[in-house]
């Protein structure tokens, strides 16, 4: 009896050494991939063009280059598609575990309120990856932030703006806004004299003959002028900071 039992230990344990065997076999011919995270806040100059570096990771180290492909999610993607460059792959080196996928994006259609670009790894065959990465895409300042906020009258089509910097040369400038409601921008701005002109084509302003439009320039917490009742036009000179 104690011959029969050692016997069919002995097959019990040979069968599972073997089973192990073949399931790490299996095991190898699959890889791992995740990026750093799921979240990622990016901040984007306004006017500007930023460049971050964004880790992935592997599982294990191999002797070899390894490249993985990157895709956008659309349906998780928010932000204009000229705003940002994703590489299509991404290489971990041989002898590492670790690589680096540089994304750019620009301050194009940026809201307020931001974008998301949100990222994902080829289901490519034997490739076992991680959840998708979101890029949270908001505007910096570093310099001076100015904000400029519309209200239009039932005309909107009759109001347009310029924005000039100390030396008279133009920045920016607005119109056609027919059909709108509202309108505002953000300009990123170095410390110096600013004058901003807003102009009226009927020459009655925004406020208040036919609806209570208004305008307002703002830095951060500071209301710098706003108004809306005026002629054809009406300048504004100020200072940053």
């Amino acid at each position: 009896m104690k011959k029969i039992y050692y016997l069919l230990l002995s097959l019990a344990l040979t069968t599972f050494t073997f089973l192990s065997c073949e399931n790490s076999l299996e095991l190898e011919k699959f890889s791992y991939v995740t990026f750093e995270s799921t979240a990622y806040n990016f901040g984007v100059d306004i006017g500007g063009t930023n460049t971050r570096g964004i880790k992935i990771y592997t599982a294990d180290v191999t002797n070899s280059n390894r490249t993985f492909t990157v895709n956008v999610v659309s349906a998780g993607t928010t932000a204009d598609p000229a705003s940002y460059v994703i590489p299509p792959s991404v290489t971990v080196p041989a002898g590492s575990n670790e690589g680096t996928i540089e994304v750019t994006v620009s301050d194009i259609n940026v809201s307020s309120s931001g974008e998301t670009i949100e990222l994902t790894f080829s289901d490519d065959a034997g490739l076992f990856s991680s959840q998708n990465m979101v890029l949270n895409v908001s505007q910096i300042c570093s310099l001076n932030e100015l904000k400029l906020e519309i209200t239009f009258d039932t005309y909107p089509e009759e109001t347009s703006w310029e924005m000039y910097d100390g030396a008279g040369a133009l920045i920016a400038s607005g119109d056609s806004y027919n059909g709108m409601t509202s309108f505002e921008t953000n300009w990123c701005l170095p410390d110096g004299n600013y004058q901003f002109v807003i102009y009226d084509a009927y020459a009655d302003g925004i406020c208040c003959n036919y609806g209570n439009g208004s305008y307002k320039l703002s830095s951060g917490a500071t209301t710098i002028f706003e108004g809306g009742s005026f002629g054809a036009s009406q300048a504004v000179n100020f200072s940053l900071p």
